[in-house]
């Protein structure tokens, strides 16, 4: 019965979020059977406000109890060192939501890629298709780095909006 209680907590968690290797990504749908879509939403609406320093300025289409799509600046998505100095580079994204009466649905959709306050000639599907070169000790693998913090996001998001 633990087992079983254990594995229940964490199946909604095991959706993974991964880019593919073209930069685009899918709907990850999140089943909630206790959780009308009035609720989703606005629970939704309470984690943009916050997380999110201008929630209104935030929040790009909505439809009542229905959809969200929101925008946003993820900082330090991933960090790359050059000749010794770290660059942070901060990505621009977008949120869409769909609610339904016991699940929903999110899709993170990659925007841009900002390093100082411009943006880089260096792409998504670089750091994607990025491989190490032979025996390079130091790799860093950007791709993984920028999952990670998207895949944190997406569950901050998740806990709260399907807590009891």
């Amino acid at each position: 019965m633990l087992l079983l209680a254990v594995m229940v907590s964490f199946g909604i968690h095991a959706q993974k979020f991964r880019f593919k290797n073209d930069g685009t990504t899918e709907y990850m749908v999140h089943s909630a059977d206790s959780i009308s879509a009035a609720k989703f939403y606005a629970r939704t609406l309470k984690w943009i406000d916050i997380n999110y320093k201008n929630p209104q300025d935030a929040i790009k289409a909505r439809t009542k109890n229905k959809m969200i799509k929101l925008d946003g600046v993820m900082p330090a998505a991933f960090t790359i060192m050059l000749d010794s100095v770290n660059s942070d580079y901060n990505a621009t994204y977008s949120l869409e939501l769909h609610f339904k009466n016991g699940k929903y649905r999110v899709k993170y959709l990659h925007h841009s890629l900002v390093v100082d306050g411009q943006r880089p000639l260096l792409k998504l599907t670089d750091i994607i298709q990025q491989k190490p070169e032979k025996d390079d000790k130091n790799w860093v693998n950007h791709r993984q780095q920028y999952e990670s913090k998207v895949q944190k996001l997406l569950t901050s998001l998740h806990r709260y909006i399907t807590r009891k």
